[in-house]
């Protein structure tokens, strides 16, 4: 769009939040979903434990997937 509109960002030609939080001022997003949104949508929340800042043997664990 911004080839076609001779913009030299796109920002210029599409939406992208402007405000110093890093919200729509329009639409108020992003904002949390209802309970009824999560299963419409089939996505579910998962709490993380906790992590020990000083415990230098915390690690995460990332799969990784060949090809991807």
């Amino acid at each position: 769009m911004a080839l076609l509109c001779g913009s030299d960002s796109i920002r210029d030609v599409i939406a992208f939040p402007k405000s110093l939080e890093g919200k729509d001022l329009m639409s108020g997003a992003p904002v949390p979903i209802s309970e009824e949104e999560k299963k419409l949508y089939h996505i579910q929340a998962v709490d993380s434990a906790p992590v020990d800042d000083t415990d230098a043997s915390a690690t995460v664990s990332v799969p990784c997937h060949e090809g991807v």
